[in-house]
C-alpha cells in the first residue's frame, strides 16, 4: 500500500459535511418540537374520556371505541418528545465529533507546517556548504 502525506482538504471536507448535517439534524429537531407542540393542541380539541371504557370484547369480536381520546394523543405526543429529547442527545454528539475533527485538522496542519519546514531546512543545508554556516 502507498503512503500518501497527509492532506487536509479531505479532512476540511469531511468537516465541512459534518456541519451541512447538524444544520440539518437541527432543523428536523426545530420541526419535530412544532409537531409535537400541534399535536398536544389537537389532543387538547377532545373531549375528556368518559369515566368508564367503551370496550367490548370477545371471542368473536373487539370493539372499542372509534373517538380516541385525549389522554390516548398526549401519550403519543409525550412519546414523540422523548424521542426528541434523545435525538437532540445525538446531535450533541455528533457536534461534539465535528469539534474533535476541527481539533485534529488543526493538529494535522501544525504537523504539516513543522513537515514542510524540516523538508526547506533540509534542502537549504544540502545546497549551502558548511563553511557558510561557520562564519
Amino acid at each position: 500500500m502507498v503512503h500518501w502525506s497527509t492532506d487536509s482538504r479531505f479532512l476540511a471536507c469531511l468537516i465541512t459535511n459534518e456541519k451541512q448535517y447538524i444544520s440539518n439534524l437541527r432543523g428536523l429537531l426545530v420541526s419535530s418540537k412544532a409537531s409535537a407542540t400541534w399535536l398536544e393542541a389537537y389532543a387538547a380539541s377532545f373531549p375528556p374520556p368518559p369515566p368508564f371504557a367503551l370496550t367490548v370484547s370477545t371471542k368473536a369480536t373487539n370493539f372499542q371505541d372509534p373517538f380516541p381520546n385525549s389522554q390516548v394523543i398526549l401519550s403519543l405526543a409525550n412519546t414523540l418528545r422523548n424521542a426528541d429529547e434523545a435525538f437532540r442527545v445525538y446531535v450533541g454528539a455528533v457536534e461534539e465529533w465535528v469539534r474533535l475533527l476541527g481539533e485534529l485538522k488543526d493538529w494535522e496542519d501544525e504537523v504539516g507546517d513543522v513537515q514542510r519546514d524540516w523538508e526547506i531546512r533540509e534542502c537549504i543545508k544540502s545546497f549551502v556548504p558548511l563553511s557558510h554556516y561557520k562564519s
